[in-house]
């Protein structure tokens, strides 16, 4: 993915996914948060509730991360924008959770800039359609932006970090303790809600900035034994 230089979008156009998906998230939350009340997951809550929660969280982080500046193409037009390629790696269900909330041609926000030590530069903020693979194997590092691994995956985790450490790829674990085992962040249901971890090592190393609006509601992993 090369470079991607200047603005290819309009304020209105910008507005719209930003609100887009702010929406999404606060309606999932408010529906989430009515079964609880409720009572209606007395013992566990449903899995279409939990991966449409958990698809909704995902595309936040997305929205809370800026990219290096390199991670689109240089040749786009307003037409014509990369997409943000999301990766699932074993969870199908999640997979079609995502596939569900970005049908239509639904755009996410997304930020990108030149990362460096200092830089203070404003992100330049996008307009991305979202792609969805699920994945049969690891794709190449420079094949998506993003790739979630399954729960049932911490073998794999060692791999994962190998490939695409060093890279601009946003990991997401799905299990409680997959950032401190080599993820950037992980994504889980814990006392019947959503939490997330994040290892600001692992962020680093990719080259990634997770904003404060992410960061200020995950636990903060230290990894920094690894």
């Amino acid at each position: 993915m090369s470079r991607m230089t200047g603005n290819t979008h309009t304020p209105k156009a910008r507005r719209r996914a930003d609100l887009w998906l702010t929406h999404l998230v606060v309606g999932v939350w408010m529906l989430t948060a009515s079964s609880l009340s409720s009572g209606a997951w007395q013992e566990k809550p449903p899995a279409r509730d939990v991966h449409s929660l958990k698809a909704a969280l995902v595309l936040s982080f997305c929205g809370y991360t800026i990219w290096p500046e390199t991670s689109f193409s240089t040749q786009e037009t307003k037409e014509a924008r990369d997409p943000l390629i999301i990766g699932v790696w074993k969870d199908d269900r999640l997979a079609r959770a995502l596939k569900e909330l970005t049908k239509k041609g639904k755009q996410i926000a997304i930020r990108t800039r030149r990362i460096d030590p200092g830089n203070t530069v404003k992100p330049t903020t996008t307009p991305r359609p979202v792609r969805v693979l699920v994945l049969e194997e690891l794709p190449r590092p420079d094949e998506i932006h993003v790739l979630l691994i399954g729960a049932d995956r911490r073998r794999d985790l060692d791999q994962i970090e190998r490939l695409y450490g060093a890279r601009p790829i946003l990991t997401i674990g799905l299990a409680k303790g997959q950032a401190e085992q080599g993820s950037i962040l992980s994504l889980y249901i814990e006392n019947r809600r959503a939490a997330f971890e994040a290892c600001r090592k692992h962020e680093r190393r990719a080259g990634l900035e997770l904003q404060s609006g992410l960061l200020r509601n995950a636990r903060i992993i230290d990894c920094s034994k690894r």
